[in-house]
């Protein structure tokens, strides 16, 4: 029995040592919004005010901006743009500034939206885009807002098309429809934009749908109809309270912000200086992020290490049981 005891705590310890390695190789956990509203009513606390609200009665919803929420009531109802650390609440009319102290909110300055921008353009979850390149991508970052039933984005489109080869850029194209999903005929719009952005391959897709303006059916995943229109909207409202107001489609965010409208009548020199490499917008040198910082993976679990919060991949731990075996049990 002695035997059988020491042998069941030699395997358990064993288990315990390769749960610790799995646990290391496992995925960093992503924030839910929940932290976030605990920081925001906890700084309004310390500074004697109050939303109205209390984290069982709200939710704040990840963007696709990393770092940066959208605060609802328990009825689905708006009440503002809140970080992960709950020191900015506002909307597209400007932002207050809250502190850790006792401090009243403040107006956040022009210098900070600015940087802020800056912040909110490079914590775009570009990944979660459909990536379309044209030449050797020449270097571009800019995020597309297109709409399936916009006559001006097939024209977009088949300009891009024609005459794309020529010129070196690429586009994160935001998908959309110009309908609301409650709108007669706009559930079946957002069906198609949900089935080109959850295709196995959304560029291909995307290219294919404007030759036949057909999207066929294929695997489901985050951006069903309705969470589709959810996080269109919510870039737009992000976008929007840094100065970045998208209106109508197709409608380019650049590099640095700035928003280029829909051109109806494109030729090759208009779109080698926009949208090539030539067109790249001179960028203010980049700040230490200090509103954004949880936009990085893991920025706000000082546990990680600096690799991890960077974005680089965990280093795989390679365990050899027989080895770890032989040392239990010797």
């Amino acid at each position: 029995m002695n035997v059988f005891k020491q042998s069941f705590k030699q395997w358990r310890a064993l288990g315990a040592v390769v749960g610790m390695a799995g646990a290391m190789l496992a995925p960093p956990a992503q924030a839910d919004g929940r932290s976030a509203t605990h920081n925001l009513l906890a700084n309004m606390a310390c500074a004697n005010r109050s939303l109205g609200i209390t984290e069982n009665n709200s939710r704040a919803i990840p963007t696709l901006v990393r770092g940066m929420y959208v605060l609802n009531d328990n009825k689905g109802a708006f009440i503002g743009l809140i970080n992960e650390a709950g020191t900015i609440y506002g909307d597209s009319s400007g932002f207050q500034v809250l502190s850790t102290t006792s401090a009243p909110p403040r107006k956040m300055s022009s210098e900070e939206l600015g940087d802020l921008r800056q912040e909110v353009i490079a914590a775009i979850d570009y990944d979660k885009l459909i990536k379309v390149s044209y030449g050797d991508g020449g270097g571009r970052k800019m995020v597309l807002f297109s709409a399936v039933d916009c006559g001006f984005c097939q024209r977009f489109e088949q300009d891009l098309l024609k005459k794309g080869s020529g010129v070196n850029t690429t586009f994160y194209v935001v998908p959309m429809s110009l309908l609301d999903v409650n709108d007669g005929g706009g559930m079946a719009k957002w069906q198609t934009v949900s089935r080109i952005w959850c295709a196995d391959n959304s560029t291909a897709a995307w290219k294919k749908y404007w030759s036949t303006l057909d999207a066929a059916p294929g695997r489901t995943c985050e951006y069903d109809p309705k969470n589709a229109q959810q996080s269109v909207r919510q870039l737009q409202r992000v976008l929007a309270s840094v100065g970045s107001r998208v209106g109508g489609t197709p409608v380019i965010v650049r590099e640095d912000g700035s928003v280029l409208q829909n051109k109806p009548d494109m030729d090759l020199p208009y779109m080698k200086q926009n949208f090539g490499s030539d067109g790249l917008p001179k960028m203010a040198a980049a700040k230490q992020p200090q509103w954004l910082i949880a936009a990085a993976d893991n920025a706000n679990d000082p546990q990680q290490p600096a690799a991890a919060q960077a974005g680089e991949q965990p280093k795989k731990i390679k365990i050899d049981v027989k080895d770890a075996l032989k040392k239990l049990f010797n």
